[in-house]
Order: structure tokens, then sequence, then C-alpha cells
């Protein structure tokens, strides 16, 4: 989740306080929206201000925004969603106040939409950046398959014996029986078929390796007489 900055929390704040007028209207919405109402019981509702709860209910909610997320966006759909304002029609400046309800709630929705494009720029931002290192990482990986293909084919021409013992993973004096055993094994190991289910990728690697096999075992077959 992208965290809330701190102008959307006092914006938050603003809202709920100019929204709820009274304070038994104010513990109902929060408890409404808090996954931990005990949280409410840390207060002395019969002394302390309205403003006082809300800054301190919503500043330990975004102490800790990973575990509080859903209660942020409980309380701002709670306070968008709004459509009157029972508690500010019984005051006797009911427009005066209403009107500061519907400009904070105003201003929380703009804060919630700049929050949203934010979170969205940052969002294709790691999905640019995952895609860009991923071509780097394939560009590294072509670069070395190429480098190894290189070194093959020059040890191929120069050393054949060494090229074809290197592709069967054996080294130094083998014997036939050796060579015979271990093309079996490999050939089971990096068979294509094995790798049906995975990228196209892995069964190109397959079927690259089986045909190295293939050409290992016919040179020595011709040499030894296999």
């Amino acid at each position: 989740m992208k965290q809330f900055n701190a102008a959307f929390i006092q914006g938050l704040k603003d809202a709920i306080v100019a929204s709820v007028w009274y304070k038994d209207e104010l513990r109902r919405f929060l408890a409404a929206s808090l996954d931990d109402v005990k949280l409410l019981e840390h207060y002395d509702w019969s002394v302390q201000s309205k403003r006082v709860i809300v800054n301190d209910v919503l500043d330990r909610l975004a102490s800790d925004q990973n575990r509080h997320s859903e209660d942020f966006k409980r309380l701002t759909r709670g306070i968008l969603d709004m459509s009157r304002y029972p508690g500010l029609e019984k005051c006797e400046d009911a427009e005066i106040r209403i009107s500061e309800a519907n400009r904070t709630k105003a201003d929380l929705q703009r804060l919630v939409d700049a929050h949203n494009d934010n979170a969205q720029a940052v969002k294709k931002e790691k999905e640019f950046q995952f895609l860009k290192d991923e071509y780097e990482r394939r560009k590294k990986e072509d670069a070395l398959r190429k480098k190894r293909r290189e070194e093959d084919d020059a040890l191929r021409t120069s050393n054949p014996d060494a090229y074809f013992l290197q592709v069967l993973k054996l080294s130094g004096a083998v014997t036939k029986d050796q060579i015979k055993e271990q093309y079996k094994k490999l050939v089971r190991k990096y068979h294509p078929d094995i790798f049906q289910n995975l990228d196209d990728e892995f069964v190109e690697i397959a079927t690259r390796r089986t045909q190295q096999l293939n050409e290992a075992f016919e040179f020595f077959e011709k040499k030894y007489g296999i």
C-alpha cells in the first residue's frame, strides 16, 4: 500500500471534525470504521474535545499504516459517502457548518485523487523498473551464452576429445563403458519431453543439450567403436 502522506491525514482529520458534530455521533462513526474499537476506550469522552480525540486516533493509526490501512479507507469512505449531516442540521448556524463540511469533504476527495494518482505512478514506475531489470538480466544471460558458445566452438575445433568429454561432464582417462553410461544418464536427464510443461526457453535449452550429447556419443562411438 502506498503510504498516506501528512496532508492526506490532516485533511481526513479536518473532514471528520467538520462533518460529525456530536461526540456520541463521532464515537459511533469511529467504532463502525475501526478494526479495534478498544482504541476508543483511551479517551474521556465527557471532557476531551472532538478535535483532540480525532487527532489522537488518526495519529495512532498513522504510526502503523500498513496495519491500519483498512481503517483509513473505511474512515475516508465514510466521510465521502455522507449525503446528509444530521448533527449539523440541528445547529443554529447549520448552513455555515454544512458548507464547511462540504468544503472539507471536497478537499479530502482531491487528496484521495492525488494519493491514487501517486500510487498509480509508483506502481507504473515499479513495473517499468521490473521490465528494465528483466531486459538487462536477459541481455547479460544472452551475452554469457554467446561467450560460452564461442568458447565451446573454439575448444571443439582445437581439441574435440576434451570438448566432447566436457559435454558429457567427464574428464581425464575414461573407458567406453563410462562414456556409454554417462551418455544414457544425461540423455534421460535432459530429454525435452521432461520440460514440455515449462517455458519454451527451457525446452530449447534441453533440446540443444540433448543434441550436444548425441554429437558427443557419435564422436566417441566412431573413435572407440562403442
